[in-house]
């Protein structure tokens, strides 16, 4: 792919990319997806693009701009030309490209269906053109048994014949199983990683596929990042988002990246179909997810039958008394975000039996939780502040690192929000996700 960028990517990359490879951290903080959305909604409101601030004359634009983000911070960070040329020699040499938001080859069913939330940057190696044609979303978890990963690998199989595509995370376990089986019976497949996309990228494994374009291999994260719960955890809806429908093989009910990611997928306006496999050893995360709108996976499997699955019509949107913690809907501002929403009272939670009382009592503390984030606390003082265990706190702080892109620095970690204006206006998260 040719590696010369548009003026736009060139920018988005340098407001919003790390531009290094190895432990050390950039210099200069790159913008927050929270941040970056109020940097667009800016420059849209002045007719401008995100490549009209590297423009000869761009200095009024900056000035201007940082009404919504710190102008010294702006300069800082589209300065920084000479380091991301040296970082896209970096991705060349490793045959990976990049693309943006602003990009026609960028996926179309990422703006469709994320709007403002799908990631500014994305970085891949191989075919760009196969992040077009949809696909069966196939997920699980990490660690099944000998015969689900075989059924695993037939839904692989079966992809293949159909000449569908297998769309997957490219975690060990399950979606290995799939991907391999669909490559190994010559079919094609798509990998959204959290990680690593470097390593995965000159895998012996993954060159013949990735040559003869039936393999593409993408990340929203830094080619060199290392693992990180929460880029695993916000990969998870770019999978099932990139998919003409989504089977999970097996998840834990109410905990873990599979059970996360479908929930929040079955929450979305509009979503795709979503099946389990279902069955007498179906795992109660499976049944679990049946009780959420989820189809049971048709058996016996064949081309047909998958085929029939891929053309099942869009998930319908939930009630707001069903799903929202907030009988009401949000009321809409000018840039299409939910202004209006904000806590009253808990008399307002609407409780579902189905909804566990872990996510209602999170969902009623997390305004309490992004104030003591604007300035750093860590899990052991944000603990203490709220009376809870510290293990909870661990676990709502996580959470938040996906939905409202809390960061965390430091040993031993510290927590804080970056965008704390924009994420407190924030919708009130949905209780069942």
């Amino acid at each position: 792919m040719n590696a010369v960028l548009s003026d736009d990517t060139k920018a988005i990359l340098l407001l919003t990319a790390p531009l290094i490879a190895g432990p050390a951290g950039p210099r200069i903080k790159p913008l927050s997806l929270g941040e970056y959305k109020q940097l667009t909604r800016k420059l849209r409101e002045l007719g401008r693009k995100p490549g009209d601030l590297i423009a000869p004359a761009a200095d009024d634009l900056v000035e201007t701009c940082g009404a919504v983000v710190e102008a010294a911070r702006l300069r800082d960070l589209l300065s920084r030309g000479f380091q991301m040329a040296q970082a896209v020699e970096r991705w060349s040499a490793r045959a990976i490209w990049v693309i943006s938001r602003a990009d026609e080859s960028y996926p179309r069913r990422w703006k469709e269906r994320l709007k403002e939330d799908c990631p500014p940057i994305l970085y891949g190696c191989g075919d760009v053109s196969l992040l077009a044609r949809g696909g069966l979303a196939v997920v699980g978890s990490r660690n099944a048994d000998d015969d689900t990963l075989a059924w695993a690998r037939h839904v692989g199989t079966t992809s293949a014949e159909a000449g569908v595509a297998v769309v997957s995370g490219g975690a060990r376990g399950i979606d290995d199983a799939a991907v391999r089986g669909s490559l190994d019976a010559g079919g094609r497949a798509k990998v959204v990683l959290a990680d690593s996309l470097e390593r995965e990228a000159i895998n012996k494994a993954n060159r013949q596929p990735v040559t003869s374009k039936r393999l593409v291999i993408v990340s929203p994260y830094d080619p060199a990042a290392r693992f990180n719960v929460g880029h695993a955890m916000g990969r998870n809806k770019l999978i099932h988002c990139l998919a003409d429908a989504s089977l999970v093989v097996r998840c834990d009910a109410g905990s873990g990246g599979t059970w996360s990611g479908a929930v929040e997928h079955l929450g979305r306006e509009g979503a795709t179909a979503l099946y389990v496999k279902n069955g007498a050893e179906a795992p109660e995360g499976n049944r679990a997810l049946l009780a959420k709108q989820a189809v049971p996976w048709p058996e016996p499997m064949s081309v047909d039958v998958l085929r029939q699955a891929l053309d099942a019509p869009p998930l319908t949107k939930p009630k707001p008394t069903e799903r929202s913690l907030f009988p009401d809907p949000p009321v809409e501002d000018a840039a299409g975000t939910d202004a209006g929403r904000t806590l009253t009272s808990v008399t307002d939670v609407v409780i579902s039996p189905d909804i566990p009382a872990s996510r209602l009592l999170y969902v009623a503390a997390r305004p309490i939780i992004l104030k003591l984030l604007l300035q750093p606390h860590g899990e052991k003082e944000l603990a203490t502040a709220l009376g809870i265990p510290a293990v909870l706190a661990k676990t709502w702080l996580t959470t938040l690192m996906v939905e409202n892109g809390v960061e965390k620095s430091g040993r031993p970690a510290r927590y804080r929000l970056p965008d704390a204006a924009a994420t407190l206006s924030n919708d009130t998260p949905d209780p069942n996700r």
